[in-house]
């Protein structure tokens, strides 16, 4: 079967809340991960993450 069969297609619909919250949490998987990287310090993380939560 191709790329393009329907039994390939996923769509999954969010609400406006939940869409909001999926791309919150992937921003701080992000930081995160940069601060694992060393890329960010303790200090930007905290701030990235508390503005966030704002």
């Amino acid at each position: 079967m191709g790329n393009g069969s329907a039994e390939n297609s996923l769509h999954i619909r969010l609400t406006e809340e939940q869409q909001t919250a999926f791309h919150k949490v992937l921003k701080i998987a992000v930081y995160k991960e940069l601060h694992r990287q060393k890329k960010i310090t303790d200090i930007q993380l905290n701030e990235l993450i508390q503005w966030q939560e704002k």
